[in-house]
């Protein structure tokens, strides 16, 4: 092929589109390679500025230097979709059960008995919902939970708020979370009403364990099934759930999620 490029415009002489001058523009294959590698050098630049700090931080510990991430603006994290969640609770108040809580959809809710201490053969750690990625695994650093019931005001008073309750990591090593829940009353469907959980570990599962509720103002009564000699109870539960991950060629360095929050 001719390294000459010409347009023809039905005039003379022939016009460089390049330059916007008469005459041709002889583009050589060593011009284009170095045009190249100057642009993949340019780009490696930027990566590796990015991927090693002056003080030697990871990408991710350089990040958060400009702040960390929140429930209200997540930044570089990416959200686990809703489509990989699998949702289960030992105690379901139905048709209220727990996939309800990766619906997308505040005016629905996860919701159980509380407390179940009189229920046959109860344990403590019985009161949780658990929430599984399988196959998938990923680098969990926040966990965005909104509490209760947020239909409306008349739902939201209707529920015992969750107050406590430990959060465990499913995945060799992972630590166990102690979060205490605001009640900041109703407050509708806004970014307020989301609590977040800061966490550190890969994993394909998140277990919640309810401690302990708030008292509801004014308590919506259920009979739990086959505890008829135990009378209605109130309820408790959760609307919704959003789990952020760090993307795997970011590194851990630089990210720290205390055990009590």
């Amino acid at each position: 092929m001719s390294p000459e490029k010409k347009v023809t415009t039905g005039k003379s002489p022939e016009k460089d589109v390049t330059t916007g001058k008469s005459g041709k523009k002889k583009v050589t294959t060593g011009k284009i390679v170095g045009a190249l590698l100057t642009t993949l050098l340019g780009v490696l630049g930027i990566v590796i500025g990015l991927w090693t700090t002056a003080g030697g931080k990871s990408a991710e510990s350089y990040l958060t230097s400009s702040g960390t991430p929140t429930c209200a603006n997540p930044k570089w994290l990416l959200q686990v979709p809703d489509s990989q969640i699998y949702a289960n609770a030992f105690y379901v108040h139905e048709p209220y059960s727990a996939n309800l809580t990766i619906d997308g959809d505040q005016n629905t809710a996860w919701l159980q008995w509380w407390p179940t201490t009189d229920f046959n053969g109860n344990k403590p750690g019985d009161n949780n919902i658990e929430w599984d990625f399988s196959p998938f695994s990923y680098n969990l650093r926040l966990i965005c939970i909104a509490d209760g019931w947020n239909q409306d005001l008349l739902a939201y008073d209707s529920v015992e708020l969750i107050r406590k309750a430990t959060i465990v990591l499913g995945g060799n090593g992972c630590p166990v979370y102690e979060k205490e829940f605001r009640n900041n009353g109703f407050v509708g469907n806004s970014p307020a009403e989301w609590q977040q959980v800061e966490v550190l570990c890969r994993t394909s599962q998140v277990r919640l364990v309810v401690n302990s509720t708030y008292n509801a103002v004014s308590p919506r009564c259920a009979t739990p099934p086959h505890e008829g000699t135990i009378g209605c109870l109130p309820l408790t539960g959760i609307s919704e759930v959003r789990f952020y991950y760090s993307p795997d060629w970011l590194t851990w360095a630089g990210w720290s999620a205390p055990a009590k929050q």
